[in-house]
């Protein structure tokens, strides 16, 4: 017999988003004991919670059941782990961010149970969280440096539009959180750094991509040319229902 849900329940408000969650409005506080309707909005809220204090949190572990649905999620500071011996080298060159930093939160469905739990908190970091980094958070704080990093050399190298940095980065980062918007709000910026303006089909191009995100019945299509690496041609249309 499934035991009967909480009375308090966070989050059941952005169900209806899907896997499109915006950002959230104001700081939020979380707590061993909260309850969300599932693993995706209570992942949201740490990556918001992350976000609004001046930090990124990454996926760590993951524990699933027999069917294949998920049981337990670690989520973790990007500061957490320790440096390998086998990275010295890029240490010494670029420098490392693992600190082994304690906070993570562990998230948990156990079987016949319709909502997720936070059953372990370790709000505690052992660097300092600069203040600058809690101002500029809402903007696009939730990437980490090695996304920022690989995202001004595709800039530096022509690559400019959304659609296209996504794709290279998705494989690489696969264990880390982007959204949209944040990616953009980056790109913009380091182009603004510079001077690359873009041109004006691909600020069209991710404007279309952003709409197709938060509204599905759109569809962007971009044509290639054999000869760039750009879209030189772009539309979008509604679908009818």
């Amino acid at each position: 017999m499934a035991s009967l849900p909480p009375l308090n329940i966070e989050g059941t408000n952005l169900i209806q988003y899907g896997e499109a969650i915006p950002h959230l409005q104001s700081c939020l506080t979380l707590a061993k004991g909260m309850n969300f309707p599932n693993f995706e909005i209570a992942i949201h809220y740490c990556i918001e919670f992350g976000r609004f204090n001046g930090f990124s949190v990454r996926k760590k572990r993951v524990e699933k059941n027999n069917d294949g649905s998920i049981r337990l999620r670690c989520i973790d500071c990007e500061h957490s782990g320790k440096i390998r011996d086998n990275n010295k080298i890029m240490i010494s060159n670029k420098g490392s961010k693992k600190t082994k930093c304690s906070w993570h939160i562990n998230l948990s469905q156990p079987l016949n149970v319709n909502y997720v739990k936070i059953t372990k908190f370790v709000n505690t970091h052992n660097y300092e969280l600069l203040p600058d980094n809690t101002l500029f958070a809402p903007q696009f704080h939730g990437l980490s440096e090695d996304i920022k990093s690989d995202i001004e050399h595709y800039v530096k190298c022509g690559v400019i539009d959304l659609p296209t940095i996504k794709s290279l980065l998705k494989p690489k980062f696969s264990n880390q959180f982007m959204l949209s918007q944040d990616l953009l709000n980056y790109i913009q910026k380091i182009k603004r750094e510079f001077g690359n303006s873009g041109s004006d089909g691909t600020t069209l191009l991710n404007k279309l991509f952003i709409m197709q995100k938060d509204d599905p019945s759109f569809i962007s299509q971009s044509i290639y040319s054999h000869y760039h690496t750009y879209p030189q041609k772009s539309y979008i249309k509604k679908n009818r229902l």
